[in-house]
């Protein structure tokens, strides 16, 4: 194995060739790799960049280490099987969560629609909107006018009981 100084970081090279040769099963399942310090001082790089390779092929699931008994190359199948590494390579479905947390849209399911429908119906039957000459198009009273005759008939109405 050779780490080329002015190519990619050392630790990813290190990390390249060792998960091509698990691949295609030039390190077997189950063979012991040289220790951190001892790989280290074979490549001429710092037991840092070894011990940082090792680590991402471990959690990427190509390497099992065990303190005392060193590090191996977990079983892991090859390119040549056509298999893949469960949840390195293969895509994730998409959740789909159980509440939309979504600003903006109200959560409808939570709204009291005939409560709310008899209320508006009660309100339309029992109020009567202002004539067109006491408002404007945007439903605002006119310069000088006062909305108190239209209140004072809706609270009227509204005491007195609906017909149907």
């Amino acid at each position: 194995m050779a780490l080329e100084r002015d190519g990619a970081p050392l630790a990813v090279q290190l990390q390249e060739q060792l998960r091509a040769a698990i691949r295609e099963g030039r390190l077997a399942a189950g063979e012991r790799l040289p220790s951190t310090r001892r790989l280290a001082e074979q490549l001429g790089v710092s037991r840092g960049t070894v011990v940082e390779g090792f680590e991402q092929l471990r959690a990427e699931g190509y390497l099992e280490s065990v303190v005392g008994s060193g590090t191996r190359v977990a079983d892991v199948p090859s390119a040549g099987r056509g298999r893949r590494l469960a949840g390195v390579c293969a895509p994730r479905p998409d959740p789909t969560p159980e509440i939309d947390f979504t600003h903006g849209i109200p959560d409808l399911g939570a709204v009291p629609l005939t409560d709310w429908a008899r209320a508006i119906g009660e309100a339309t039957r029992t109020c009567r909107p202002p004539s067109s000459a006491m408002s404007t198009p945007a439903g605002h009273g006119t310069c000088g006018t006062s909305s108190a005759p239209t209140t004072v008939a809706c609270e009227q109405a509204a005491r007195t009981p609906a017909t149907r």
